[in-house]
């Protein structure tokens, strides 16, 4: 963190989640560039962005993880913690309708 961003009490509390992005001046990305809501030390926003250029607007990943200041293994490792957060969202939803049909069935 730079000493600029230690005043910063979003930088700080970026800081402190683990999410404040290593290398925010490497981040060209052109949404990052023109508009103020898209923070280029918010890693977490940067990463989203990255998949999200892959994924909808079809660029590479070579383009994207650039772009973002990231590299390609960031973008492979971003896009499989996703998957797997997705993973578990849709088994904790199974078991709550298991639950609540189970619930039903006792009515």
């Amino acid at each position: 963190m730079t000493n600029r961003d230690q005043d910063d009490p979003k930088a700080r509390a970026l800081a402190r989640a683990g999410t404040l992005h290593p290398n925010p001046d490497q981040v060209a990305d052109e949404l990052f560039q023109a508009n103020p809501f898209f923070d280029p030390r918010d890693g977490l926003q940067v990463k989203y962005e990255m998949l999200r250029r892959v994924r909808v607007d079809g660029h590479t990943v070579s383009r994207a993880a650039a772009s973002c200041g990231l590299s390609r293994p960031t973008y492979y490792q971003a896009r499989d913690e996703r998957n797997a957060a997705f993973a578990s969202l849709e088994q904790t939803i199974a078991y709550v309708g298991e639950v609540l049909v189970g619930i039903c069935d006792q009515m």
